[in-house]
C-alpha cells in the first residue's frame, strides 16, 4: 500500500490499484496517512469489508483531542490537547502547510526546542501560557514569529487574532495543572 504514485499525489493504491483520494479522509495529518495504509492493509483482505472498507474509514473522525477539527468556516480551530511533548507538537505542526495561529503551554520541563526548527516557517503567531510561556516565548521570538504571553486559556481566547485562512492549532507541547 503507498500514498501515491509519479502521477497521482492525492490518493491511496494498493497493488498498483487506486483505491481511495485522500481528499475524503477526515483525519489530519501525514501520520494518520500511514494508520489509514495499515487499516486498509487489513480490511481489503477480508470479505466482510471488501466492498465497505472506504466508508469506513472516511467515516472515522480519529481520536478525541487528536487533531480534532472543532472549527471549519473562514479559520479551522484544531484541538490537539493530547499533545503533552514536543514531538507531538512537531507532529501536529507538520500536519499543516501554513498560517499556523500556535497556542502552546503547560508545566516547565527541559524541552528540545530543536524538534520544532524545521516547522517554524509555517508559524504565523504564537500565544503563549503556563509555567513555561517564558521559555516559548523566548524561542519563537528569536526566530522572528509573533509571540503573545498570557496567564491563561481564557485570556488568550478573549485576545487572539485569527484571519480567513488560519488555522489555529491548540497543541499545547507541555502537561498541564488541569
Amino acid at each position: 500500500i503507498r500514498i501515491y504514485n509519479y502521477r497521482d499525489t492525492k490518493s491511496i493504491y494498493y497493488k498498483d490499484k487506486k483505491l481511495m483520494s485522500t481528499n475524503n479522509l477526515k483525519l489530519i495529518g501525514k501520520h494518520n496517512l500511514y494508520n489509514v495504509m495499515l487499516v486498509i492493509g487489513v480490511l481489503i483482505n477480508h470479505p466482510f469489508t471488501k466492498e465497505n472498507y472506504r466508508d469506513i474509514i472516511c467515516s472515522y473522525h480519529g481520536e478525541k483531542y487528536r487533531l480534532q477539527k472543532n472549527y471549519d468556516g473562514d479559520f479551522k480551530i484544531i484541538n490537539d490537547s493530547k499533545s503533552t511533548n514536543f514531538n507531538a507538537l512537531r507532529v501536529a505542526l507538520e500536519s499543516f502547510k501554513d498560517n499556523i495561529v500556535l497556542i502552546v503551554g503547560g508545566m516547565k520541563r527541559n524541552d528540545n526546542f530543536s524538534l520544532l526548527d524545521n516547522q517554524l516557517m509555517k508559524i504565523k503567531s504564537v500565544y503563549c501560557y503556563g509555567e513555561n510561556k517564558d521559555e516559548f516565548f523566548d524561542y519563537f521570538f528569536k526566530n522572528q514569529i509573533k509571540c503573545y504571553k498570557f496567564n491563561n486559556i481564557e485570556e488568550i481566547v478573549s485576545n487572539i487574532k485569527v484571519v480567513k485562512n488560519d488555522i489555529v492549532l491548540f497543541s499545547p507541547g507541555s502537561i498541564s495543572h488541569d
